[in-house]
């Protein structure tokens, strides 16, 4: 197995919660996995060049994402991935401008919104679902 190498930049956090505050919290985790993202700075989208917004966040139903693109972006991709990093929706982007509806059918959950162009995707957008 390959393993990435640790640096100060990494950050690892878990919380717990009870309703109970009389109780002692335990917690375990049964599935953990680092995963050495391709993305990096040197191939992070422009921030001048796009403007993201979601509501309402959290949601109970869905997502409404309203964008607007430079033109260096025409034919970008928003993905929208759980906690494992896995995909659950794609969505291309037809114009410049637009709104796209995300997150009908998933669980109640968090979830990161990425815009993607040629390989480079902006900073992700977390998103709640309730």
């Amino acid at each position: 197995a390959e393993f990435i190498q640790p640096t100060d930049q990494m950050r690892i956090s878990f919380e717990i919660a009870d309703s109970d505050f009389n109780d002692v919290s335990e917690a375990v985790i049964d599935y953990f996995r680092v995963f050495d993202n391709p993305t990096n700075a040197t191939q992070t989208l422009d921030p001048a060049a796009y403007r993201l917004a979601v509501a309402p966040n959290p949601a109970t139903e869905r997502f409404q994402l309203h964008y607007e693109l430079d033109e260096s972006l025409r034919g970008a991709t928003l993905r929208l991935l759980n906690v494992l990093g896995q995909t659950v929706e794609e969505h291309p982007l037809a114009g410049a401008a637009g709104s796209v509806s995300l997150g009908q059918s998933l669980e109640p959950g968090v979830y990161f919104l990425q815009l993607l162009h040629e390989g480079r995707a902006a900073a992700s957008l977390k998103l709640v679902k309730q």
